[in-house]
């Protein structure tokens, strides 16, 4: 036999239904600013610039175990690394980009310059972050002389996106710096939405032109974090700056360290610097 409901109890279940439903979005909105905290948690990494004379210390050893040994001391999660040799005749054909990323477990990009000694050599980023996307540029020359280029890489950063450069400025020409130095910073200003870094082996001293270029859109870390520049070259008793990392002035980006690692793994000591970046 069919039974009425009363008014006032269906009232109450329609009540009841109601603040279940509340209760379940108020959860959900909790958990869901949870997920978005935890994700909007800061990144810290550190970066090491390197010009590693294709892996010959300044012993005259060519030894890539002990720049890899070097690598996982500083903790470092990219390395740009210069004068990378593969396959070479100075190095008994070895491929020195490939047997250091295998030994520091990194992955790795490379960027050739020339055709050398039966081989190439060029520049190389080894990461512990995944690759989206890399490119090279070789730089416009006006005269006789090695040709010189960049090393563009786009990491993700547990999410965010970190453009890395990898130069290595002409040791002999100052115009040549100077033009490849006003092409950095066209390219930089290609990515003015999210964090940019430059390393390298810039061949020239604080207070020259090419970083004065470089200036009108990086930050010099060694400037950020107190304007003294450590010397890097020759790697045994160092008497010139002439490796640096600069950064993009952006807000998400801060430089917590840097410094200059004595070594004999090459004929420059490398720079490594910690970051912290706020997603």
């Amino acid at each position: 036999m069919y039974r009425k409901i009363p008014q006032h109890h269906f009232s109450t279940a329609l009540c009841a239904i109601a603040l279940l439903l509340t209760v379940g979005i108020l959860q959900f909105n909790a958990v869901g600013c949870a997920a978005s905290t935890q994700t909007a948690e800061p990144v810290t990494f550190r970066v090491m610039t390197f010009n590693i004379h294709h892996g010959e210390g300044s012993d005259g050893r060519i030894d890539v175990g002990r720049i890899a040994q070097l690598i996982e001391a500083q903790h470092a999660d990219i390395v740009a690394i210069q004068e990378v040799d593969r396959g070479t005749k100075r190095v008994q054909k070895r491929d020195i980009l490939v047997e250091l990323s295998e030994a520091a477990g990194m992955a790795y990009a490379f960027g050739k310059t020339i055709d050398f000694q039966g081989g190439m050599y060029g520049l190389g980023i080894l990461t512990r972050f995944p690759i989206l996307a890399e490119h090279q540029t070789l730089f416009a020359e006006s005269s006789a002389g090695e040709q010189r280029g960049l090393l563009r890489v786009t990491l993700s950063l547990k999410g965010t996106e970190v453009v890395v450069m990898n130069t290595h400025l002409d040791d002999k020409r100052a115009a040549e710096r100077e033009t490849a130095a006003r092409t950095i910073v066209g390219l930089c200003d290609e990515f003015q939405s999210g964090p940019v870094i430059l390393c390298g082996d810039l061949n020239t001293v604080p207070g020259t032109s090419p970083l004065a270029i470089l200036s009108s859109s990086l930050t010099d870390v060694w400037e950020q974090l107190g304007g003294i520049h450590e010397k890097t070259f020759p790697s045994g008793d160092p008497e010139e700056t002439i490796d640096y990392i600069f950064i993009s002035p952006h807000v998400g980006l801060r430089p917590v360290s840097q410094h200059a690692v004595p070594t004999s793994a090459s004929d420059h000591r490398p720079v490594v610097a910690e970051f912290v970046l706020q997603r």
